[in-house]
């Protein structure tokens, strides 16, 4: 009778290997975490750029949406410009994240960029209105504009996931019925 017998690593080998995957876990939600407060800024970026350029005015005010020009009423944008600027964003987090395996990661930052816009709303209208941050925080509830530049935001880093998913699902399609399709017709 023979013992096979399988070596065991010894526990300061496993303590350091879930110390490194600790690390990297940190790190890899800090960097998201940056890559969200980047897209988030790019997301403002690009709806004062629309702004500047006059494109996509159409569509029913978004209150709010730029809140950094409260105070010269042009808070306020059109909803088309809003919902491009927005999506856009997204996409770019979204794409960003791409090979990251976990959509619940995407979906979780997402979140995280909601609650950023949120309280970017808020910081804003606090330095408007020369208001203690801690107190608008409590009392305001702010308008549309940021819930709804958070949702489109949310979609938006979704949209290369699902992308993706159609052109495999076109891609399989065609490989499937093209051999049946050659062998059919020879000529």
């Amino acid at each position: 009778m023979s013992m096979s017998t399988t070596p065991q690593p010894d526990a300061g080998s496993t303590a350091l290997r879930r110390t490194t995957r600790a690390v990297v876990a940190a790190l890899l939600c800090v960097g998201a975490f940056l890559l969200l407060l980047l897209t988030v800024l790019t997301g403002f970026g690009l709806l004062y750029g629309l702004r500047g350029l006059h494109w996509l005015a159409v569509g029913p005010r978004v209150g709010d949406a730029l809140p950094l020009l409260q105070l010269a009423g042009y808070d306020g944008q059109p909803l088309a410009r809003v919902a491009a600027a927005w999506l856009a964003a997204g996409m770019i987090f979204g794409l960003a994240l791409i090979q990251v395996s976990s959509l619940r990661l995407v979906i979780t930052t997402s979140v995280v960029g909601v609650l950023v816009l949120l309280f970017a709303s808020d910081a804003a209208y606090a330095l408007a209105d020369n208001l203690r941050l801690s107190h608008v925080l409590w009392v305001r509830a702010p308008s549309v504009g940021p819930w709804l530049e958070g949702l489109l935001f949310a979609v938006g880093s979704t949209l290369p996931r699902w992308i993706v998913r159609l052109q495999r699902s076109r891609s399989d399609a065609f490989l499937e019925s093209e051999p049946a399709r050659c062998l059919a017709d020879p000529a």
